[in-house]
């Protein structure tokens, strides 16, 4: 017997063919394969929403991260009532 699991608690969703790229970043994040995401949010250590922003259907989404002191973020999104949290690293 043997026990597979796919991205506990979403199953086998478009959230999780999401790619977040570069992690560590520096400049801008990008988002592929998000055309089914309908939020994203970037949340600091805090608990606080720094960046927020609904997806009307494309695609690719790039979030401007130089603005950000370095340290840990999470990333949030939501498709369909189900969310994916990652968390991102900011350096120079």
């Amino acid at each position: 017997d043997w026990l597979h699991i796919v991205g506990v608690g979403f199953g086998k969703t478009d959230i999780n063919e999401v790619s977040l790229y570069p992690n560590p970043v520096s400049d801008i994040l990008t988002l592929s394969n998000c055309g089914k995401i309908q939020a994203v949010s970037i949340i600091d250590v805090t608990g606080k929403v720094v960046f927020s922003r609904n997806n009307n259907g494309e695609n690719q989404i790039f979030i401007p991260m130089n603005e950000y002191s370095n340290g840990i973020y999470y990333i949030r999104l939501k498709a369909d009532d189900k969310y994916r949290i990652e968390k991102i690293v900011k350096i120079n």
